[in-house]
């Protein structure tokens, strides 16, 4: 297997918003697409299957048209 399949990524951060707020922006793939990504791409959520084992994929389309794809497995989910 190549060593690019088997990398973790861990995401903690810090938000200054009420819980449900940010659980509902996070958990919601409606909500996603506001968030996601840096200003002035457009995130369009094509799997968002939030649940331990879940998939999710999204692509950002870059100002020159150009895609850039991000996805992966939800390994743990703590609320």
């Amino acid at each position: 297997m190549n060593d690019l399949n088997n990398r973790t990524l861990t995401i903690e951060k810090t938000f200054n918003a009420p819980l449900k707020l940010v659980w509902e922006a996070w958990s919601q793939p409606e909500h996603i697409a506001h968030w996601w990504g840096p200003k002035g791409m457009e995130t369009k959520v094509l799997e968002h299957d939030f649940i331990v084992g879940g998939h999710w994929k999204y692509v950002m389309q870059m100002p020159n048209g150009g895609e850039f794809i991000t996805e992966g497995i939800y390994s743990e989910i703590i609320e």
